[in-house]
């Protein structure tokens, strides 16, 4: 039966020891998301929010249309053969007519187990693909990190930690991440992406568990492709020096998984700072 932490997020038997670092090779989504252990979604929160915004996110997932295109992405670019069995292009139907539900009724039960794509949405997942596959530079990080969603648990730094590597080759040591954006993939615009959204810290997160779990660690890679046609895709690799400026934050965002452990209903924390105008406003004001 699964057992439960002091967090309450179930421990599924056979994981109770984090003992070192390892691969764990076939673990569904199923498996993987209930595992109480630090991630990079928890460290990208606590790297900005408090306990309290973290254990509400648990509390509440979300699962936004953005979202499911991720996954949906993800699945036909690192999982192609198993994006047919997973996904299936609903019927246009009016679900408050007696038609329209008699329509739908008959997709799920001819489609069980996969999950509903409305049209326009599985085109657009097709054609961020082919964006990702005819780009030269992609295909070649795609053809090198042949390992794909790579799932790594053990103890990091003293604690239960876990994560979910888009695609890696271990013997080389090279790993990707594939990330869809709006607006154009321009080196700015991704740059500005992957501090805000905290693609940076978690890439250095996976570094960190892969270097823990044995591998040496040679290389890092970020495959962006846009969201509209003409869905143009481009691959960054990663700076290592970034990655290595990048260990502070995740230092940094680690304490904050510790409080959060000790008291996950912790807000924002009184401190002697004094409210100030920002760098630039204050030079704005001068000038």
């Amino acid at each position: 039966m699964p057992t439960e932490n002091q967090t309450g997020l179930t421990l599924l038997p056979g994981h109770e020891s984090f003992k070192g670092v390892r691969v764990v090779p076939g673990m569904t989504e199923a498996e993987y998301r209930p595992l109480p252990a630090m991630n990079a979604s928890a460290l990208r929160c606590l790297s900005t929010l408090t306990p309290a915004h973290w254990s509400h996110q648990l509390a509440n997932p979300e699962r936004t249309t953005a979202m499911a295109m991720g996954s949906a992405l993800h699945a036909a670019v690192l999982e192609p053969v198993d994006f047919f069995n997973r996904y299936a292009v609903a019927p246009e139907c009016d679900r408050r007519t007696t038609a329209g539900k008699a329509t739908w009724a008959d997709f799920l039960a001819r489609n069980a187990g996969r999950e509903p794509l409305k049209q326009e949405d599985f085109e657009v997942v097709e054609g961020m693909r082919d964006g990702l596959i005819r780009h030269a530079d992609c295909k070649m990080w795609l053809d090198l990190c042949a390992s794909r969603e790579v799932v790594l648990v053990g103890e990091l730094d003293g604690l239960q930690a876990k994560a979910k590597i888009d695609a890696v080759t271990m013997s080389q040591g090279y790993y990707l991440d594939v990330k869809s954006m709006s607006g154009p993939a321009t080196l700015d615009n991704c740059r500005r992406e992957s501090e805000q959204r905290g693609y940076f810290l978690a890439m250095t997160f996976y570094r960190r568990m892969l270097r823990a779990a044995g591998v040496e660690v040679n290389g890092a890679a970020l495959l962006f492709v846009e969201k509209e046609r003409p869905w143009c895709a481009r691959a960054l690799p990663i700076d290592p020096l970034t990655l290595d400026a990048m260990e502070l934050e995740v230092d940094a965002a680690i304490v904050r998984y510790r409080r959060w452990l000790v008291n996950p209903a912790e807000g924002w924390v009184s401190d002697e700072v004094e409210l100030s105008l920002s760098p630039w406003k204050r030079k704005a004001l001068v000038q």
